[in-house]
């Protein structure tokens, strides 16, 4: 075996194989970063439109369920790119430690209940129940915007993982001054080896079922939102006794 401490030209031949790697691995930071830029003005104005189309003609086409389907299949797929967008902007930035939190005292309990209300037409669409065990408000120090995406993303993969007619809880209490999320589902559940690669970067797991299921995305949105919790000096897991017996995602912040 060749020694490239003690073989000069091996060790500069390492070194430059290094710093292309380096290169390119910046040039794929700077490429993801500006194509989440690009994509975000014209995401914006279509997303305003869609939902403008839905507030003008609500009444008119009330009789006309296709109609409004059809907005809401619009506005559903710009949710989806415009959180595709966010997730690949912060990625670059996590990748970077370029992350900063913009800390405020805030009710977490409205935050979940706003969270819940945005996504109360899919919910209704797959017939499913919502349980809420919840303080009448809990106020803690945290960066609002990155805490919504944390629990809208946790929610809509339990919507998405849970079948029709199945029940998702949402509990939150106080322990030992940290506060304590839980977000339950009667969903496909998780093997006992998939649950260290769910909250890595790109991460797929085998499931029969999920065929049947849409899994498009990046595979960023658990590990983005365990970065985040991360940064709050929280943590996040989570348990599941297995295949189809549901799972349950819990992560904590500082009550302080």
């Amino acid at each position: 075996m060749i020694d490239a401490k003690k073989d000069p030209k091996m060790h500069d031949h390492l070194r430059k194989e290094f710093e292309k790697l380096k290169k390119l691995d910046e040039i794929r930071k700077e490429f993801i970063d500006i194509t989440a830029h690009e994509l975000k003005s014209p995401l914006t104005s279509v997303h305003g439109a869609a939902q403008l189309l839905k507030k003008l003609y609500k009444q008119k086409m009330k009789n006309d369920p296709e109609f409004m389907e059809l907005v809401q299949i619009i506005n559903n797929g710009c949710d989806r790119l415009q959180n595709l967008s966010i997730n690949l902007l912060d990625f670059t930035r996590i990748e970077s430690n370029l992350v900063s939190l913009d800390k405020e005292d805030h009710n977490v309990v409205e935050i979940i209940e706003n969270c819940v209300n945005s996504m109360k037409y899919v919910i209704e669409k797959k017939k499913q129940g919502i349980e809420l065990c919840l303080p009448k408000k809990l106020t803690i120090r945290i960066d609002k915007f990155k805490i919504d995406r944390v629990i809208t993303n946790l929610l809509s993969n339990a919507i998405k993982f849970t079948p029709i007619e199945g029940t998702i809880s949402i509990r939150l209490e106080v322990i030992n001054n940290m506060v304590k999320f839980s977000i339950c589902d009667t969903g496909i559940g998780i093997e006992t080896e998939d649950t260290e690669k769910l909250f890595k970067k790109f991460s797929r797991i085998n499931n029969e079922k999920l065929k049947s299921i849409d899994r498009e995305g990046t595979g960023l949105g658990l590990y983005l939102s365990k970065k985040i919790i991360d940064l709050h000096q929280g943590e996040m897991w989570v348990h599941s006794d297995g295949k189809d017996q549901g799972s349950t995602f819990y992560f904590t912040l500082p009550s302080n």
